[in-house]
């Protein structure tokens, strides 16, 4: 436990919450076309969990999308990825790839995935402690 007080560290510049993190003035407009300008990569958006989202993503000229709660555990009251994959994959028809990162935690996910539309999947954690355990 920090022996430094919320209030001590919100005037010391010390991040407490969320909005800490996030810069209000940040926008479609001006982010990507200086995210093109830095990079001669694709670049996808993470965190995508609506037709709404990909739409933006399509509309701002973005490589693909990565459907994702980033980890459900940690954002009460997000839709597991698999069920917004199908909003997703027909909102992106075939103007940009979407893939799926979490929820998979056997080889039949990534099958139901694939079938759902996802270009790819991320399998995370599952593959990794199966390394883990070979090396004991």
């Amino acid at each position: 436990m920090s022996s430094v007080s919320t209030f001590t560290a919100i005037h010391q510049g010390i991040p407490t919450t969320h909005s800490d993190y996030t810069d209000p003035s940040l926008d479609w407009d001006s982010a990507i076309p200086w995210l093109r300008s830095q990079t001669k990569l694709q670049l996808w958006l993470k965190g995508v969990l609506s037709a709404d989202d990909v739409a933006l993503a399509i509309k701002y000229g973005l490589d693909g999308v990565v459907v994702s709660n980033h980890g459900g555990s940690q954002l009460d009251g997000v839709p597991a990825t698999l069920d917004a994959l199908r909003e997703c994959v027909t909102a992106a028809g075939s103007k940009i790839p979407v893939a799926m990162d979490g929820g998979i935690s056997r080889g039949s996910d990534i099958f139901i995935a694939i079938a759902l539309g996802a270009s790819h999947v991320f399998v995370g954690r599952i593959p990794i402690w199966g390394l883990a355990v070979s090396f004991l």
